[in-house]
């Protein structure tokens, strides 16, 4: 999971990669008892699409950006 975050203009991007990217694996467990988050990183979209990481952030492996606050916006539930 990523910390979908929205630059003025990007929000209804954001809304939809979120979730096809998200969003329908989240309601299909909706019923569950238990829901492992693996969350490491966040994505910032503009009102052209994604954006690429912001200078002098650490990255993972896998060139996203390392975004530790991601996990309190995992385990709350969107507004």
């Amino acid at each position: 999971m990523h910390d979908w975050q929205a630059i003025p203009g990007g929000e209804p991007i954001r809304d939809r990669a979120r979730a096809a990217s998200e969003d329908t694996f989240l309601e299909a467990a909706r019923a569950d008892d238990f829901v492992g988050v693996q969350t490491y990183s966040r994505v910032r979209i503009g009102p052209e699409g994604i954006m690429r990481p912001e200078e002098g952030v650490e990255l993972t492996q896998m060139r996203y950006e390392f975004w530790p606050r991601r996990l309190e916006a995992a385990i709350r539930p969107c507004a």
